[in-house]
């Protein structure tokens, strides 16, 4: 299955036979919501996920921040329109495209259909963010991550994120995010709901943590399809 971004809107659809557009995945969302496809009984991370929610967050700027936003140009600063995933707030933030979550004895895949970023965490807490690998090994500008358990719940931290920008997916500005980015990821697994909570702390970008929560609906028998995007137009700017 390929996909074309264009910068003529910030939707993503799928152009091959029996595709999803956005419209169709959010009727899809909601048939999910009135018809669970998981008994109450599933209990783990395991599985393929759909997001129920493109809930968003305020966004407190420091002088720095505002500084950037203003200066923000798509077709530029924005590398998804070179089909290079902008940070992991903007995978994790589309809408459409399913997670794949597997589980192992010593780390976690998290793999997402946009942009095919395939995601290798490792689970150690005596492991530091310097120590740990870059989380997507095709764009280690997305940063170093770290698992751990408390209780039920999969914590995920991530650093050393490259400069760039946490987000371009809400209206048409891009909220900036420096070398000092943190994210903190939170799982947890509520029969067929997984309750997922971003957070993310800049103290150059940002005055105070965004905290974002996007659950998602257990989707048994959904698997990934390629995205193979392709930027077909000139992506240069003045």
């Amino acid at each position: 299955m390929r996909w074309s971004v264009a910068p003529s809107s910030n939707a993503r659809s799928r152009t091959d036979n029996g595709s999803l557009t956005c419209s169709a995945a959010a009727f899809f969302i909601g048939f999910l919501l009135w018809f669970p496809l998981a008994s109450a009984e599933k209990a783990d991370l395991d599985g393929t996920w759909l997001q129920l929610s493109n809930a968003t967050a305020p966004i407190h700027l420091t002088s720095a921040g505002e500084a950037a936003v203003a200066d923000y140009v798509p077709l530029r600063d924005d590398p998804d329109f070179r089909c290079q995933p902008a940070s992991l707030t903007n995978v994790i933030g589309i809408p459409d495209p399913p997670w794949e979550i597997r589980l192992h004895d010593d780390h976690v895949e998290i793999n997402f259909e946009y942009m095919d970023v395939k995601r290798r965490v490792p689970v150690d807490p005596e492991l530091s963010l310097e120590d740990a690998p870059y989380t997507v090994t095709d764009h280690p500008h997305m940063g170093r991550s770290v698992g751990r358990y408390e209780g039920d719940i999969l914590v995920i931290d991530t650093g050393d994120i490259s400069e760039g920008y946490v987000t371009t997916l809400f209206k048409a500005e891009g909220h900036p995010q420096s070398t000092q980015m943190r994210y903190e990821e939170r799982y947890r697994a509520d029969g067929d709901r997984l309750n997922y909570t971003f957070t993310a702390i800049d103290p150059v970008m940002f005055s105070e943590p965004v905290v974002i929560e996007w659950p998602r609906s257990w989707t048994p028998g959904v698997e990934l399809q390629v995205f193979d995007c392709i930027a077909d137009w000139d992506n240069t700017a003045d």
